[in-house]
């Protein structure tokens, strides 16, 4: 919870900054009434975050979605790097201002010394007159007006960061809901024979919740079935946070079917699912009839296919905690070391982890693919190999080879964080191949 404050203390610091500077405008009333309204919202949006139950919490539920859009915007991208830049400028500043010192006491030694270098001295600037008149007229409590210069840096400084936040949000709305239907063949050589041609439709990361436009769990559901796979897997983060979010995401997968009925369809849980509370998560998963793997395994025999295919599903973090917020590699390996035993001599493996970091065990186990999502494609990258994707992961979108074992990272079709770049949302139907 100490993020929360901070990010309080962050909102009301530039919340003055900014303010100090429009107080110097010639008409500041307007600007500062302005400036009041957007960040009043921000800071009441992230203490409600603080504050957490009752009256404030319900009020945050049914906050319109641009408040959710443009808190989580200002506060997980464009407030950091605002300060960033504060912090930059400050530091250049207090450097020059250091800088000019040492060249006066320099000049001030060469003075005393009774010999004054051409090269030390500059020319001395003329003293502008004011009549007092003009020295006069200070804004009470605001400074002395500044010149046009100094006037739109100002402006341009406090105008910029909202400015920015607006186009982001006008972008986030233009995402939201929107995603792609992705093909792949994937060629595994220890597919046996009467596999080939297997088709699975992966969804992943819906994340049901504020961000969730009207409509949206349908028109997936009715994309994922479109594709008339053999299997249907659901890679986790069915929900955003709250459990009062859950009886969409129980309506959403109930309307997922695979073409051979919905006994071929399986899910996981991911991180998200498990914030709010996990063992509540999964009891009412299981109550609903969900077909919920935690750390458990499925064998399905496809019609038409003599070869049975198991499905192993890791739970997130360690069973049996009421909060279970990460996973690690340890944490992978030990969730590993308990599906194992399961498997079923002669059934084609297929592990589904949240966390594609399970590639590596997976590998290291002989299993031949995982598919995995949780990683958005790594929701903002700048290219293929710049972004939040290589900074937080080893593999965060499409597929990976590591030995004989492949794995297969989908970007979600969802958002718990609103914008997205060059990592579209998708749903993947994946095709398995002995050979080409």
């Amino acid at each position: 919870m100490i993020l929360i404050p901070l990010v309080l203390l962050a909102d009301l610091l530039w919340w003055r900054w900014a303010d100090l500077r429009l107080r110097r405008f010639s008409r500041p009333v307007l600007w500062r009434v302005l400036l009041a309204l957007f960040m009043s919202a921000q800071t009441a949006y992230a203490l409600s975050f603080l504050v957490g139950t009752g009256v404030v919490r319900s009020a945050q539920n049914i906050s319109p979605l641009p408040l959710h859009v443009s808190a989580f915007l200002w506060h997980l991208m464009v407030l950091p790097v605002v300060w960033i830049i504060i912090g930059i400028a400050f530091v250049v500043r207090r450097g020059r201002g250091a800088q000019r010192r040492f060249r006066n006491g320099k000049l001030v030694k060469v003075q005393q010394a009774g010999t004054i270098s051409p090269a030390v001295l500059k020319p001395i600037r003329p003293i502008a007159y004011h009549p007092p008149e003009a020295t006069a007229r200070v804004d009470s409590g605001a400074g002395p007006r500044l010149s046009r210069r100094r006037l739109m840096q100002s402006a341009a400084a406090v105008a910029v960061p909202p400015l920015a936040v607006a186009a982001m949000s006008g972008a986030t709305f233009v995402q939201l809901g929107q995603f792609r239907i992705r093909h792949f063949e994937l060629v595994i050589p220890s597919l046996p024979p009467d596999l080939h041609g297997l088709t699975i439709a992966q969804v992943s990361d819906i994340h049901i919740g504020k961000l969730t436009r009207p409509g949206m769990p349908q028109r997936i559901a009715d994309a994922a079935n479109a594709m008339a796979a053999d299997l249907m897997v659901f890679s986790g983060d069915l929900i955003d946070y709250s459990l009062r979010d859950m009886p969409v995401g129980i309506e959403f997968m109930r309307r997922l079917t695979p073409r051979h009925g919905p006994e071929y369809l399986v899910m996981i849980e991911g991180n998200h699912d498990l914030l709010d509370n996990a063992l509540d998560f999964e009891w009412m998963a299981r109550t609903a009839g969900l077909p919920l793997l935690i750390d458990q395994a499925r064998t399905i025999r496809v019609p038409g296919r003599q070869t049975p295919i198991q499905l192993l599903g890791l739970c997130w973090g360690v069973p049996g905690g009421d909060v279970r917020l990460h996973m690690e590699d340890d944490t992978i390996l030990a969730s590993m070391q308990r599906i194992l035993p399961l498997r079923e001599p002669g059934a084609f493996p297929i592990l589904l982890s949240h966390h594609p970091h399970a590639l590596d065990p997976a590998a290291d186990a002989g299993l031949p693919l995982t598919l995995s999502g949780h990683t958005h494609g790594g929701q903002i990258m700048l290219t293929d190999h710049i972004g939040g994707g290589p900074i937080r992961f080893r593999y965060w979108t499409g597929l990976y080879r590591k030995g004989d074992s492949q794995l297969f990272v989908n970007n979600g079709v969802g958002n718990w964080f609103p914008l997205r770049y060059n990592a579209p949302a998708e749903i993947v139907k994946l095709t398995l191949l002995a050979h080409k």
